[in-house]
């Protein structure tokens, strides 16, 4: 969907600042039943990497049951359609 601004340009009609999509994965531990299940089956789509699996559980367990928490960013168009699809 095209952003209300519309495109920022020079006075030369030269683009300055784009519009790009851009896609974060975030959990809320409060709606997800088995925490480790779920970082699990994500790895195994190879939305996150293994190693960082601990990294994201600390971060996890800092924060509030309910709060959003965003665990990848900047995913690719092909990532989120693999998440969507499974």
């Amino acid at each position: 969907m095209p952003p209300t601004r519309g495109l920022i340009l020079d006075r030369r009609g030269r683009v300055l600042a784009e519009n790009r999509a851009s896609f974060s994965l975030e959990l809320t531990p409060e709606q997800v039943p088995d925490v480790a299940d779920a970082l699990g089956r994500l790895a195994d789509l190879e939305l996150l990497d293994r190693e960082d699996l601990p990294d994201i559980r600390q971060k996890i367990a800092a924060r509030r049951r309910f709060d959003t928490i965003p665990i990848r960013e900047q995913l690719t168009e092909a990532e989120v359609a693999r998440f969507a699809v499974n």
